[in-house]
């Protein structure tokens, strides 16, 4: 990076127009924590995290951020075109400089994600709205980024031509990140005290209720699914890590894509195993997830996945989650969408159904408009979703805000990736928001419904160190 660094320095000129600038280059990974690294530099700015699934880690790029370069926002129903307008402007005046040897680098990504539901999420908050530092739609594009894959990585700076003249200022942080990642501690930080948390949990009563309600719906015919979401609060003596948060999560939940967005010192992060859409070029890849037994002990897996695949409830929740998907798929151009056979998904505390469907677009798509089409779906709404989504806004106590909505990435060719934000929370120095879910469908069990949600919030209060 000096030395592309000190290459463009003497050869680039801004005086026409202040170029906005990515400059690419190697970076050899000389530290055992990889990109997490960056997180531990002394650096400003806000925070950004995404790591693929273990089982993509050599076709799929860890991406860790630092500081922003650029924010768009989006507000209200139109927030997606909004975001889209804007970055085909910034792609268009961005410019690529990049060092020998980084051809396969990705070229420059906007991170970030949606609210649930925009245009209802503010109306709903209550006294106070944990979410109030994200707007309705926010993607940034990092001022640092590090990236890798396999055996490659790169470390991408995204500035202003003008900004490249204060050499002190990108040489410390650049200095900075060398250091982090040149770190090769073999002694361990010390593990801290378990914190000690007040735990506010929605009471069993008003959960009980809110189903009920559900079923009052299902059985009117108002709607043939709803998903029903309740939130845990913690406050904690000690502030909450995101590094150790972050390691807690691939330590464990390695099958799942973990990720962090940060705004304004609130950070949400999780570890979701639900693909909303991805896209790359014409072809178009997402995946049905619905249907819920909890893990007990590994002797009793596999009559639990049996019992999964032939639970009639389960089966039934499922099959509305795929059909929508299609029925989405199709209205989006996507010829013949091919539907896998469905499969148990085995997390670390939860077996969950799921069905890979994939296709191919009839003519350019962005992934945004994918996006739009898509969510929410009925694993984290509802059938029919205008149906389910109004129930929702009238009687869930507390905004979702981007509990379960999209949260991703994409780039000026209008390929990306984008993920359905479960098993996720939000911080705030000492406090932390836990969401969970539960699909209701007739034959629902409003209190077994509620040990569900208990049994999904388990893999964040692992994370934050808060036993169950």
């Amino acid at each position: 990076m000096r030395a592309l660094l000190k290459s463009v320095r003497n050869t680039w000129h801004a005086a026409a127009h202040d170029s906005l600038l990515v400059l690419t280059a190697r970076c050899p990974l000389r530290s055992r924590k990889g990109v997490a690294a960056l997180h531990a530099a002394e650096l400003a700015g806000q925070r950004l995290h995404f790591a693929p699934v273990v089982s993509d880690q050599q076709s799929q790029f860890s991406v860790a951020g630092r500081g922003e370069t650029a924010r768009l926002t989006g507000a209200g129903q139109d927030a997606a075109w909004t975001i889209r307008s804007a970055a085909d402007s910034l792609f268009s005046e961005l410019q690529e400089l990049r060092a020998e040897g980084c051809e396969v680098a990705p070229r420059p990504r906007l991170y970030g994600g949606f609210r649930f539901v925009c245009d209802r999420a503010s109306a709903s908050a209550g006294a106070i709205d944990p979410w109030q530092s994200f707007a309705d739609a926010s993607f940034t594009l990092p001022r640092w980024l590090l990236l890798s894959r396999g055996a490659d990585s790169f470390l991408q700076l995204a500035i202003r031509a003008s900004a490249l003249h204060d050499q002190l200022q990108v040489e410390s942080e650049l200095a900075a990140i060398e250091a982090a990642l040149s770190d090769e501690r073999t002694t361990p930080s010390p593990t801290p005290p378990a914190p000690k948390v007040r735990r506010q949990d929605l009471p069993a009563d008003q959960y009980v209720a809110l189903v009920k309600s559900a079923l009052q719906g299902i059985a009117a015919g108002d709607f043939v699914k709803v998903v029903t979401a309740c939130r845990s609060q913690l406050t904690s003596d000690q502030p909450f890590e995101l590094a150790r948060i972050l390691g807690a999560l691939d330590d464990s939940y390695s099958d799942c894509k973990r990720f962090a967005l940060e705004r304004e010192g609130s950070v949400f992060v999780g570890a979701t195993p639900e693909l909303l859409v991805a896209r790359s070029g014409r072809k178009v890849y997402t995946e049905a997830l619905a249907g819920t037994k909890a893990r007990t002990v590994v002797s009793e897996d596999e009559q639990l996945r049996a019992a999964l695949l032939h639970d009639d409830k389960e089966r039934r929740e499922h099959a509305h989650v795929i059909t929508a998907i299609v029925d989405s798929l199709h209205g989006c151009g996507v010829e013949a969408p091919e539907v896998f056979a469905t499969q148990v998904r085995s997390l670390r505390n939860v077996h969950h159904l799921g069905t890979v469907i994939s296709g191919v677009l009839r003519e350019d798509r962005h992934v945004l408009a994918l996006v739009r089409a898509l969510h929410p779906t009925p694993a984290v709404c509802g059938l029919p979703r205008e149906a389910a989504s109004e129930f929702l806004a009238t009687h869930e106590p507390t905004p979702r805000g981007l509990y379960a909505a999209p949260v991703g990435w994409f780039d000026a060719a209008g390929d990306g990736e984008f993920w359905v934000a479960i098993r996720s929370a939000l911080l705030r120095d000492r406090q932390a928001w836990l969401y969970a879910g539960a699909g209701i469908v007739a034959g629902s069990d409003p209190h077994r419904e509620y040990e569900e949600t208990a049994v999904k919030l388990r893999a964040m209060l692992y994370a934050l160190g808060v036993s169950t």
